[in-house]
């Protein structure tokens, strides 16, 4: 534009410069077509291809908002101020109409090249359905010309009746399987013309292929459930064994440890090893006792839990991880006095989970490091200051297997949130709640009597 406003012709340079703005419109069409992705029909999409669908269609929208929208508006801001500056005259009306024109061009000719498609496909559809009628009548004449050419090469003077009726039985059995096999085939064939003509007269979206579609990935979607909840059963089965033997393995450790003390009281060169063994074995053993409130059998009722016993759980296992990183723990006074009716099963993993994820994110953010805890109307808001999470994650996060961790299992809050739906709980990832440079969850909760 800018060699163009130094042209002397003023016709010329108006000419120039539309052409400038249809080339521009032009390229960006070729960027929007190589972007540009079409999902097959009929095919049912897992799990992770719907996501990854979904995130290609949020990343399109953001691409024409944030990128090709502005700039078609900024090739013609450009194209004016040019103008204005070079003492250029534009038509707007001529401008206006041509830029309508290619628009009109482009969408005429994949609009032909579509119809053309259709009746091509059409007209395929038609010839296969005359040519499967014909084959279908074709196959019973040949059956009934068979059977009348051995019925007239038969003797049947010397034959029973009994026998005579085989015979015919035999004949007409022939027949109507035939004709009952072509009749239930040219019957589908004829249902499925017939339905996408009725979906074609009344401007119905929803066809075969659809509802096809839509079955297909309900089941991958329950065959994919169904795997992993066995998975879940035997890591839940590995996880009761190992905590078993944890218990029977303390239970041991503690009686030596009291044997060994008798002789650390006599003996001044044990006391020093005595101390440090019951010094930390009584640490380790407070950690597991943290696990207790995770075991479902021992609580068979549901009961409150404050915001105060939930920070005082995380204070004990993730303090001396706090104090490493330079990570403070900040619960208001809302989220203390707040009380949840449930499970401790239900509700303890969930802040396990989540904080053992905001630790990891957290540990090498420069500045302040912080992790909030807050309480909104019937929810619990667990935040922090680290890196944000991408829209395009939004849900993927909780999905079985994705974690963007290294090495990371990607079981943490598929869990969390299978668990906390059970019990009519949800949690959720606010992307308006939460700050530019931060995270945000919501677990939330029903009434009693909602």
């Amino acid at each position: 534009m800018k060699t163009v406003s130094e042209i002397d012709d003023p016709d010329l340079a108006s000419a120039e410069l539309l052409d400038t703005e249809r080339e521009a419109n032009r390229k960006l069409e070729e960027v929007r077509t190589k972007y540009s992705i079409t999902r097959p029909r009929g095919v049912g999409l897992t799990k992770r291809l719907t996501s990854d669908w979904e995130a290609y269609q949020m990343e399109c929208d953001r691409l024409e908002a944030e990128v090709f929208a502005p700039f078609v508006k900024e090739v013609g801001e450009s194209l004016v101020s040019t103008a204005d500056i070079a003492n250029i005259h534009i038509d707007q009306r001529q401008r206006i109409q041509e830029l309508i024109q290619n628009v009109a061009d482009t969408q005429n000719s994949a609009l032909r090249i579509e119809s053309s498609a259709l009746r091509q496909a059409a007209g395929d559809a038609r010839r296969a359905a005359i040519s499967a009628t014909n084959e279908a009548l074709q196959e019973l004449r040949n059956v009934i010309a068979e059977i009348e050419l051995n019925l007239a090469h038969s003797d049947l003077s010397d034959l029973q009746p009994t026998q005579i009726e085989d015979i015919r039985s035999d004949y007409q059995q022939r027949i109507d399987a035939v004709a009952s096999r072509n009749t239930g085939r040219l019957g589908g064939v004829r249902e499925l013309l017939a339905g996408i003509a009725e979906g074609i007269n009344e401007g119905t979206d929803i066809s075969q292929l659809d509802i096809a579609e839509a079955l297909e990935t309900e089941l991958y979607a329950l065959q994919e459930k169904a795997d992993s909840d066995e998975e879940l059963v035997q890591l839940g089965l590995a996880i009761a064994v190992i905590n078993h033997e944890f218990e029977a393995a303390i239970k041991i450790i503690r009686r030596h440890l009291r044997e060994l003390g008798s002789w650390a009281r006599a003996n001044d060169g044990l006391a020093s090893v005595y101390r440090g063994l019951r010094t930390n074995f009584e640490h380790l053993d407070a950690h597991l006792n943290l696990f207790t409130p995770l075991q479902r059998r021992l609580y068979r009722r549901r009961i409150d839990i404050s915001g105060k016993e939930i920070v005082y759980y995380i204070r004990a296992l993730f303090g001396v991880r706090f104090d490493r990183h330079g990570i403070q723990l900040k619960a208001s006074q809302a989220f203390v006095d707040t009380n949840v009716h449930t499970y401790p099963s239900t509700i303890y993993p969930v802040f396990v989970n989540l904080l053992d994820n905001f630790i990891f994110w957290l540990k090498d953010k420069p500045g302040e490091r912080l992790i909030l805890l807050d309480c909104g109307d019937r929810s619990f808001c667990i935040g922090n200051n680290g890196p944000p999470i991408p829209r395009r994650d939004a849900e993927s996060i909780f999905e079985k297997g994705f974690s963007r961790k290294p090495r990371g299992r990607g079981l943490g809050l598929y869990i969390s949130k299978r668990v906390l739906h059970k019990e009519g709980m949800t949690l959720t990832l606010d992307l308006n709640g939460s700050p530019d440079d931060g995270v945000l969850f919501l677990l939330s909760w029903k009434n009693e009597n909602d």
